[in-house]
């Protein structure tokens, strides 16, 4: 995370194995993502799942611009561990100001939270 230099970063679990997850990206993320174009933001993009082929294929399909990272080791990822994800989808926000658990919110409240924040 710290090689992403935008001032706020959208750190979001996810897994292409999972419907509601695909829902969100394509409906939910992609709106905040969208509203909040050329801003100082990033999305970093955890997948969880343990197949990368199917996580692969899944963001080729859906068109996803921001960063998208997979961590194969899926349910025991050390990574989600730290932010202590206990569902997906999970949005966080990470800032100077420190990290702050969205859990799954809507764009809008994504938006909102984040302008908070620039």
């Amino acid at each position: 995370m710290s090689e992403v230099a935008s001032k706020v970063k959208i750190l979001y679990f996810w897994m292409a194995a999972n419907a509601v997850c695909n829902n969100y990206n394509t409906q939910t993320l992609m709106s905040a993502y969208n509203s909040l174009s050329g801003k100082d933001v990033e999305v970093y993009a955890v997948s969880l799942d343990p197949d990368k082929t199917l996580w692969a294929s899944y963001v080729a399909a859906q068109n996803l611009p921001w960063i998208n990272v997979n961590d194969v080791t899926s349910v025991d990822s050390r990574f989600a561990s730290v932010y202590n994800v206990q569902n997906i989808p999970a949005v966080y926000l990470l800032s100077e100001d420190g990290i702050k658990a969205l859990g799954t919110p809507d764009a809008g409240t994504i938006v909102k939270e984040v302008r908070k924040l620039l």
